[in-house]
């Protein structure tokens, strides 16, 4: 229950949670006074020629000087809703289990039940008493007169007590917010180091050229100082995000209005989180939806932007803000999902990467974008209304073909062995900081060789396996008659069997002595016909097992060859290893360690022992 959390929560938090909801029955209170006190003043003692209990207690009231009965029975009022409030939270407190047995002896399973519910009831009952007496009195007192004359109608009366009842209501509710936020100021973080943002960054190793061999951490970030970011990546932000972020002191008051007007116009949904307000939660507040949050969330602006200037508050929110596919900050996201740094992105692509920040995994071009599309046209048409841009820029970005980059970065260099041989020395005197500090390693390696090495590597363990006898399928699945129902087994089954590099995984649609016809996970049908069926020939034969034999629903590999046909393989069983060194200073100027890394981590050239036959073979030859 509500009081049972609360329990084990700060005592600030306790005390901001029960003054909160005080706000109700304190605006009830002053309604109901405002209410005796004008009822009181006309002489109201009875209605309708029925003495009940409301009657009664206005004519008790008439006895006393109306302006010192207020403030008398206002403190009387809150004390007396005050008592039953902590009477309510004592009655939670005080709970009764029932033990359940579960399985052995000695063992219960405490559940908690209510001790008096009765609290509740009474507590918001004495709180409504006074608005439903304040209601029907004046109700019944209007409508007496209404045959004879609607001149009689004391309307300044009703007008005045109108007044008196906003005017205690809202010093009531401003009281009650004052309290909490003093309650809450105290407990906010420090956010002193800020000033000086260190955010997380990954483990980066390079060749000697400059050229990105390996990364490793769980952020990936590059660090971009605010005069490095293009003016357009800034403008679609701020635009789609807090157009008025240079205007407002950290919260954004017209921005709110605006928002809400046009959610009850069910116009597009428009948030009212400014950007300073999303660095305080992103940065130090969790993400859930609760009234303390928001209270620690605006405290926390307002103390950004105090402490900090709008520049350094844009910088902090465009590198630190989550983009998906594990890219921190805009510049990691240019170079995932564009392959190129972000001081060279168009307009349409800024657009495409602000739409992110709303919902990474719904507006993901890559996942989804469709719906990436049409936050990215919403997020052009704001940027020219604000004036960012021309209508002619506008038109020209919306007509862009985006390409998106999917899957892995096909030309990063391949140097898993090297990069991962890096990070275990790198580990081994950082510890887990290694993965957080931003280090960047500098090898041996040329960019150029390690990658004809790579190359050299698997033509050569290939040509050795196309003389292999076939193995046969990796897997064999059913294939539905419903062609949605294909699709989705298809691209199941292609999941648990990724590309490995230039060998790429397919499943066979037809399969006869003569002809292969597989498909892609992306849909595209390839024949496989004459000698790009002979690695795979033993697996086309009528007298084949049935584990070696092709059909269809069966998982593969293909490869395109250098006459650029399509041919059947499989994937190697044998491994294979290069190193080339310069012998004058020993650097390490290539290292593949096997065939393929994901596929197999040993590194056969470092981790790999010489075979017994081999240590005495130059003592056989030397003589």
């Amino acid at each position: 229950m509500e009081a049972a959390r609360l329990l084990g929560a700060p005592l600030s938090r306790r005390i901001t949670s029960i003054a909160l909801p005080l706000a109700r029955p304190a605006v009830a209170a002053g309604v109901a006074l405002a209410l005796m006190e004008t009822l009181a003043d006309f002489g109201v003692t009875s209605y309708f020629g029925i003495q009940t209990f409301t009657t009664g207690i206005i004519k008790a009231w008439l006895s006393m000087d109306n302006r010192i009965a207020a403030a008398q029975l206002s403190t009387m009022l809150l004390a007396l809703v005050l008592v039953l409030l902590w009477l309510e939270h004592r009655a939670e407190r005080r709970m009764r289990f029932t033990a359940k047995g579960t399985g052995h002896a000695g063992a219960t399973e405490a559940k908690p039940v209510p001790l008096r519910g009765w609290a509740r009831a009474v507590a918001w009952g004495v709180c409504t008493l006074p608005v439903f007496m304040g209601f029907v009195a004046p109700v019944a007192f209007m409508l007496r007169p209404l045959a004879s004359d609607w001149s009689v109608l004391p309307w300044d009366r009703f007008l005045e007590w109108g007044w008196n009842s906003v005017r205690l209501g809202g010093i009531t509710a401003v009281l009650a917010v004052t309290v909490a936020l003093a309650l809450a100021y105290p407990n906010l973080p420090d956010i002193s180091d800020l000033a000086d943002y260190r955010p997380k960054l990954p483990l980066r190793v390079y060749s000697s050229e400059g050229a990105l061999l390996g990364e490793f951490g769980e952020e990936r970030r590059n660090l971009t100082p605010i005069q490095d970011i293009p003016a357009v990546m800034k403008n679609a932000v701020l635009a789609i995000e807090d157009a008025r972020f240079y205007q407002h002191g950290g919260v954004d008051y017209k921005g709110m209005v605006r928002a809400g007007l046009a959610n009850i116009g069910r116009l597009k949904s428009q948030g009212a989180s400014t950007i300073t307000m999303q660095v305080a939660r992103n940065v130090y507040l969790s993400s859930e939806r609760t009234f303390s949050r928001k209270i620690y969330e605006v405290l926390l602006t307002f103390k950004l932007e105090h402490m900090l200037t709008k520049d350094q508050i844009l910088e902090i929110y465009m590198n630190q803000i989550y983009l998906g596919n594990r890219a921190y900050g805009f510049a990691a996201a240019s170079e995932t999902y564009f392959g190129k740094p972000l001081k060279d992105i168009s307009i349409a692509e800024a657009a495409m990467l602000a739409g992110l920040p709303k919902a990474p995994s719904a507006y993901n071009p890559v996942a989804n974008p469709s719906r990436a599309r049409s936050r990215q046209l919403y997020i052009i048409e704001r940027m020219e209304d604000i004036g960012f841009i021309t209508a002619e820029q506008a038109t020209e970005a919306k007509a862009e073909k985006l390409v998106i980059r999917s899957g892995s970065d096909g030309t990063r260099i391949h140097a898993e062995y090297v990069a991962e041989m890096v990070r275990q020395l790198i580990y081994a005197q950082y510890g887990a900081e290694a993965y957080t500090r931003g280090l960047n390693v500098y090898t041996t390696l040329n960019a150029a060789d390690q990658e004809a090495a790579y190359k050299a590597l698997r033509r050569g363990i290939m040509d050795y396996e196309r003389r292999q006898i076939y193995r046969g399928p990796e897997k064999f699945i059913p294939l539905p008659a419903d062609p949605k129902e294909m699709d989705e087994a298809i691209d199941d089954v292609l999941l648990e069997h990724p590309d490995n590099g230039d060998l790429m995984a397919a499943v066979v649609l037809e399969a006869s002595p003569k002809k292969l016809v597989v498909v892609r996970g992306d849909g595209q049908t390839i024949d496989i016909t004459g000698d790009g069926l002979k690695p795979v020939q033993s697996g086309l034969s009528d007298k084949a097992p049935p584990n070696i034999k092709l059909r269809r629903g069966a998982v593969i590999r293909i490869a395109k060859t250098v006459k650029d046909t399509w041919e059947a393989t499989q994937l190697p069983e044998v491994e294979g290893a290069f190193v080339a060194m310069d012998p004058r200073s020993g650097a390490i100027k290539a290292l593949v360690g096997g065939f393929d890394f994901s596929k197999n981590k040993f590194n056969h050239v470092t981790q790999a022992w010489r075979q017994p036959g081999s240590s005495f073979k130059p003592f056989i030859y030397s003589a």
